[in-house]
């Protein structure tokens, strides 16, 4: 088995994203470039012969010359398993080529491809992995307009979902449990302390609340023809008065009201 060659690494990850900007066939000149790796490939690529295949005591890999983890196009994914673009290697030297293409390319699914060659596969890998081809799945079935970015199949899960008997129930308590979510914290923090007066009359204390939703919840409860529908603006002090309703935010350090317009 032949030892991994010792050579000064260029930034080979920065010219791929370079290039891929402006270059639709940059991977042709990938293959142009000159580093250890492709010296490696070039040594290589012609030393194996049809009879040495046909030799069943013989065990040979495809290597894909460019990887295939970036590769995600149509015109790459038509190029990937290309006679341009893959060689025939014994799996010691496959090892090796990955070794060299991984010193050269600082990614995780390219030291993966080590581990998987010498039957190691952290749980970490595995998920990086995986994460990456779900992204790069996305991407390909986006661009092609498939799947889930299909307007028919997008209808179809719609109609299906709708008729379930609590379709509308469970949608409508989703969608509340996702817009707490999305404002938590935003307009006013559970740590907040508002005083809020009706009509000019001080009336109720505001703690422990973490949206303006919750907030708008206790002033309804406490004034049920209130018209106010959003606390927000009250809060951030955009508006002074909302349907008669106006606040102050008690400083936690002296307890004295501040105006939120003044904060």
């Amino acid at each position: 088995m032949e030892q991994p060659l010792a050579f000064e690494i260029p930034d080979l990850r920065l010219w791929v994203q370079t290039e891929r900007k402006t270059n639709t066939f940059w991977f042709r000149d990938f293959l142009k470039r000159k580093n250890q790796y492709f010296d490696f490939i070039n040594k290589h690529k012609n030393l194996i012969s049809m009879n040495e295949i046909r030799d069943s005591s013989l065990i040979y890999h495809i290597h894909h010359i460019v990887p295939k983890f970036l590769l995600t196009t149509t015109e790459e994914l038509n190029f990937m398993d290309s006679n341009e673009n893959t060689i025939l290697l014994s799996r010691e030297n496959h090892v090796i080529a990955h070794q060299l293409f991984a010193k050269l390319y600082d990614d995780p699914r390219a030291t993966g491809a080590i581990a998987l060659l010498l039957g190691e596969t952290p749980v970490p890998l595995i998920t990086e992995w995986r994460r990456q081809g779900a992204y790069a799945s996305h991407k390909v079935q986006k661009a092609a307009g498939k799947s889930m970015w299909d307007s028919t199949i997008q209808k179809k899960r719609a109609d299906k979902s709708m008729a379930k008997p609590d379709a509308l129930e469970s949608r409508s308590r989703g969608g509340k449990i996702a817009g707490k979510k999305r404002h938590l914290g935003v307009a006013i923090q559970k740590s907040d302390r508002y005083m809020f007066s009706y009509k000019n009359e001080e009336l109720l204390g505001i703690i422990n609340c973490e949206t303006g939703g919750q907030v708008l919840e206790e002033l309804q409860r406490y004034i049920p023809e209130t018209t106010i529908q959003r606390t927000s603006p009250l809060l951030s002090g955009k508006r002074k008065n909302a349907s008669d309703w106006t606040c102050q935010k008690v400083d936690p350090l002296t307890n004295l009201l501040i105006n939120p317009w003044d904060l």
